[in-house]
């Protein structure tokens, strides 16, 4: 039985046992958190679009990951709206900052290594996490209404590979926080603006998370209040 670990960005993780876990899967710059905490260089990194789009805390993030690695980054994009095709079409760009090509070049310039690069349509996120699940009607509406945060993105990810029947979360708290190596806490939006509460993600992380052990009974976590909102099962640090 291969065991993945999916490290979000909640601040002082717990961690599971080394012999409990056989690679790891991080979210954004939880690569600094795992470099810190000495994990192994992760398997694969979700990476959201955010990062690149000139805020401080896209700065943080970047400056974060210097000289680290991974063996495989996958862009997450920014899903864009707008009521009529030519403002999306203006969001998008606007949203030039946001393209897999910069977020490529900006890992570049911080000195962030990665064997393969890939990429996909907001879509892609949001019917993997209905087909993983087995999405009634209710969770479709809902991962519509809002996609999954980048960390339940990377425990999609992991799902889908292919190489593992287990999966541990640490450092999933369903709030506004990301860590960096030294940096603590940093409760920010996705423009780095200062704010407290819950991430926007929560309810579809929280009601996917739960189908997810209901359908498939392989998804456990670390962190008590994890296992006390998403209903998964507790295992020991």
């Amino acid at each position: 039985m291969a065991t993945l670990l999916v490290l979000g960005s909640k601040p002082s993780p717990c961690l599971p046992r080394a012999r409990d876990f056989d690679a790891l899967a991080c979210a954004n710059a939880s690569v600094a958190s795992a470099a810190q905490l000495r994990l192994p260089a992760p398997e694969l990194t979700a990476m959201s679009a955010f990062i690149t789009n000139g805020s401080e805390l896209g700065r943080r993030q970047l400056l974060a990951l210097h000289g680290l690695s991974t063996r495989t980054v996958i862009y997450v994009p920014h899903r864009v709206r707008g009521r009529t095709m030519v403002k999306r079409l203006a969001k998008r760009l606007q949203a030039w900052r946001q393209h897999p090509l910069v977020l490529k070049w900006s890992l570049h310039r911080a000195g962030f290594r990665y064997e393969a690069f890939r990429y996909y349509d907001p879509g892609y996120y949001r019917q993997l996490a209905i087909d993983l699940a087995d999405a009634d009607e209710a969770l479709r509406r809902q991962i519509e209404v809002k996609s999954p945060s980048t960390g339940v993105i990377a425990l999609l990810l992991g799902l889908a590979d292919g190489r593992f029947d287990r999966f541990i979360l640490s450092g999933f708290s369903f709030e506004r926080t990301q860590a960096f190596a030294g940096d603590g806490a940093q409760p920010c939006d996705a423009k780095g603006r200062e704010v407290n509460g819950s991430s926007p993600h929560t309810r579809t992380d929280l009601a996917l998370l739960r189908r997810l052990h209901q359908k498939r009974g392989c998804v456990f976590t670390t962190e008590a209040q994890a296992a006390d909102r998403a209903l998964l099962p507790l295992i020991p640090v």
